[in-house]
């Protein structure tokens, strides 16, 4: 048992590169895992592939309406008392689409 072991960490954009590597290593440290991506089958795939099953949201952070609607349910679905890391990691193709106001 490690300092990670059983803390929650929701990653976002989860599902390929960086993300990936991260829920894969979080993963072998024993994190509790929340996963999001915009493709829920390539959420999927990465869940098979852990030690542990992840919750797994489809999340495209272009579409801030889901964001919040994500975010709660996450937090009110959940059986953890606290989010330990929360990372939001997605390409600058990504950052096109969005429009901050």
């Amino acid at each position: 048992m490690n300092r990670y072991t059983h803390k929650t960490v929701w990653i976002i954009g989860a599902s390929q590169g960086i993300g990936r590597a991260l829920s894969k290593k979080l993963d072998s440290l024993g994190c509790d895992l929340v996963l999001s991506s915009r493709y829920l089958s390539d959420l999927d795939q990465l869940n098979d592939e852990l030690s542990k099953k992840a919750k797994i949201y489809a999340l495209d952070v272009t579409h801030f309406n889901d964001f919040s609607l994500i975010t709660q349910s996450v937090l009110e679905n959940q059986s953890f008392d606290y989010i330990f890391i929360f990372l939001v990691i997605m390409s600058l193709l990504g950052l096109k689409k969005c429009r901050l106001k």
